[in-house]
Order: structure tokens, then C-alpha cells, then sequence
């Protein structure tokens, strides 16, 4: 499977998996399960959100880092990270989490969403922590997958009810 990736602004809306989010403000708010590198090269732990706003069929991970500080003026006013957003249908472990990390390979800004990312992972967002473009990464072959209308359905299931009575009468 072949990964495309789309940058967008953080302030779009974008369909992930079904649902639209408004924006990167609405993706933040739906993490259910988040880890620092730290976390995930240390301690082995992801941190669950009790917070979050659940959404319906779908599961948001974030997997982060701080941006570098160089001296103590850095560390008191240095808040921004480099963030990483990983969608599922299944709810996020910390094993699922670890194996997504160590599967990726990070490139510069703590970036995990690359060329070299296994397109199980997908789909995926990244944020570099300022300014206003995000990446989203799709799997092509679920992109290119049409969701069927009931209608669909129906028309489908008449054409097989019709083609077998022909046959049979």
C-alpha cells in the first residue's frame, strides 16, 4: 500500500476515516492515549486522556516531543511540541502505541509521518508546533475506498434477485 500525503492548513476541515474534524483544535481534543518520546524510549508508558471527546468508530493517539531548549530561559518559556496523530477503529494500547514508534522513522522536528511509515499505521497527521500547516498521511487503498449507499446496496441486491429469476424461470 502506498501512502499520499496532503498538507493542509490547521484550520481546515478534514475528513479522517469517516469523520470531520475542524480543524487540528478538534484532533487535540480527541486524543484518547498520548506519550512523549521520553515516554516511549524510557519508561515504556503512554499517559490515557480521561478528558477526551469521544467520537463514534474512531480512536486518536498523539505521540510527541518538546522542541529542543538550549538554556534556562528556554525551559521557562518553551511550551511548543512536535506532534504526531495516529486514527484507528480499535482503541489505542500501549503496545499498538510502541509498535507504531518503533515501526517509524523519525525525521527532523520529530517527525514520524514519512515515506519510510508502513501504511498500517495510516492514517496519521502531523503538526510541527507552530504556524499553520499540518501533513496528513492516507493509505491509498483506504482513500480510494467508496463507502456504499444503502441505495447502492439496494440496486445491487435486485440486479442477483433479477439475474437468479431469469435464470431459474
Amino acid at each position: 500500500m502506498e501512502l499520499k500525503f496532503n498538507k493542509l492548513s490547521i484550520h481546515d476541515k478534514v475528513k479522517i476515516m469517516g469523520h470531520r474534524f475542524n480543524g487540528l483544535k478538534d484532533i487535540k481534543a480527541a486524543v484518547e492515549l498520548s506519550s512523549s518520546d521520553k515516554d516511549m524510549n524510557w519508561f515504556l508508558r503512554a499517559h490515557a486522556n480521561k478528558d477526551y471527546t469521544k467520537l463514534k468508530d474512531i480512536h486518536v493517539a498523539e505521540i510527541w516531543a518538546s522542541y529542543p531548549c538550549f538554556d534556562s530561559s528556554d525551559s521557562l518559556y518553551e511550551n511548543r511540541t512536535y506532534q504526531n496523530y495516529f486514527f484507528s477503529r480499535e482503541p489505542f494500547t500501549e503496545k499498538r502505541l510502541r509498535e507504531i514508534f518503533e515501526s517509524c522513522r523519525i525525521e527532523m522536528n520529530f517527525r514520524l509521518i514519512n515515506d519510510d511509515m508502513p501504511a498500517w499505521a495510516a492514517p496519521a497527521l502531523y503538526y510541527e508546533g507552530d504556524g499553520d500547516e499540518m501533513v496528513l498521511a492516507i493509505s491509498m487503498n483506504r482513500e480510494n475506498e467508496k463507502p456504499v449507499s444503502v441505495f447502492q446496496k439496494i440496486i445491487s441486491r435486485l440486479k442477483k434477485i433479477f439475474c437468479q429469476s431469469r435464470q431459474n424461470g
